[in-house]
């Protein structure tokens, strides 16, 4: 459901902005749900320099489906036992019917990430990503190369938590993950961001 953020969401968006404000980014990719793009705008509007942002449908969190706007609280769960899965067995969770399965949602972050390794006129910039909880952790497992049973390994990445990738010669490693309080944060010898609204960090 393409829902805008409410007043805490612009808060954290804020607060991100303010953090990474001394990265220059180049450019900006983010999914094209509202909340995403007022992300961006507002992590944008903290820094010094006018950047471009491009909407990528890739970027987008998992379609719900029949499942959109009901409860998933296990004490008032509207759905399907299938979304237990959605945490617990996420290898083999199917999504919800007219929606997503995590693996479908895999394929597209990871057509994202081999395309953009592959644009030429990126090397050497910073670019930020501005994303969703799911679409992240997809984009996260495959960079990492880690199989579906491994989608939430570590943590759940939190609201405007950041994460900062290198590319280095068309290879991608993660330096930094998951960082949701970045005052005065700032990096060193990076070349492309991603941001999460995830606020999600490319080098």
């Amino acid at each position: 459901e393409d829902i805008p953020l409410n007043d805490f969401g612009r808060h954290l968006a804020k607060e991100t902005g303010i953090g990474l404000r001394n990265v220059r980014f180049d450019l900006c990719f983010s999914s094209d749900l509202k909340r995403a793009l007022e992300t961006a705008n507002l992590i944008l509007d903290e820094g010094s320099n006018k950047v471009p942002i491009i909407m990528d449908k890739r970027l987008k969190e998992i379609a719900f489906g029949e499942w959109e706007g009901k409860s998933v609280a296990r004490n008032q769960m509207e759905v399907l036992d299938e979304f237990l899965k959605f945490y617990d067995d996420p290898e083999h969770f199917a999504g919800a019917p007219g929606g997503e399965s995590f693996a479908e949602v895999k394929e597209r972050t990871d057509n994202f990430l081999k395309w953009l390794v592959g644009q030429e006129e990126y090397e050497d910039k910073n670019i930020l990503l501005v994303t969703h909880g799911v679409a992240l952790a997809t984009l996260l497992n495959n960079i990492k190369k880690a199989p579906l049973s491994e989608l939430w390994a570590g943590s759940i990445h939190k609201n405007c938590a950041v994460t900062e990738v290198e590319i280095k010669d068309g290879e991608m490693q993660i330096l930094c993950e998951n960082i949701n309080r970045i005052p005065n944060y700032s990096v060193l010898n990076t070349k492309d961001f991603l941001a999460s609204v995830a606020s999600f960090i490319f080098s």
